[in-house]
């Protein structure tokens, strides 16, 4: 790839060749071990041994978040905030009559969503968006605190959705609704 955008740019000719090469040189040799500009070639471009997860954020939260295996619902309530509501599948006293007393028995990611599972009848889908932000601690304001879901019977008390900008989705479902969603 990096082989022939060079023969592109020396197709050009000129100075613009020149500075773009340089441009893509001084980014190459930033991210290489090695990198030759006369030649414009670049080896071992990522000095990673593993590969990065496919969405980092989101899997960072699931794992912020594992601690609540195990741990049963208390009560899941809707806070209240001006902002944006979030777009939920089902109002907020069906999800705390449905979630009320049943244990977390998986926490999941798939794709941009978390998914949580109760007693595997139900599955809570967490969909983040940009600014969605699952928490277990203090959330940085407490204005566009979303919902919590306080917990018990484990090392986790709660576990909060935070969202400044109100783009997250909730989605409660059942066997059926997760087969098709």
């Amino acid at each position: 790839m990096v082989d022939s955008f060079c023969f592109r740019l020396a197709w050009l000719g000129g100075i613009v060749a020149k500075l773009s090469l340089r441009r893509v040189g001084f980014h190459l040799a930033n991210q290489c071990k090695r990198y030759d500009p006369t030649t414009c070639r670049a080896e071992a471009i990522l000095e990673t041994k593993k590969p990065m997860p496919e969405l980092p954020e989101v899997e960072t939260m699931r794992r912020g978040i594992l601690e609540a295996l195990g741990c049963r619902v208390e009560v899941a309530r809707q806070l209240p905030c001006p902002k944006k509501p979030l777009a939920m599948n089902v109002s907020w006293t069906q999800i705390a009559k449905r979630l009320k007393g049943r244990e977390i028995t998986a926490i999941d990611r798939h794709g941009k969503r978390i998914i949580l599972a109760f007693d595997q009848k139900h599955w809570l889908v967490i969909e983040p968006r940009m600014t969605g932000l699952l928490l277990v601690d203090q959330p940085p304001t407490l204005e566009h605190l979303r919902f919590e879901v306080a917990l018990g019977n484990g090392p986790l008390d709660r576990i909060a959705y935070w969202d400044r900008r109100g783009l997250g989705q909730l989605f409660l479902l059942n066997d059926a609704g997760l087969d098709q969603y």
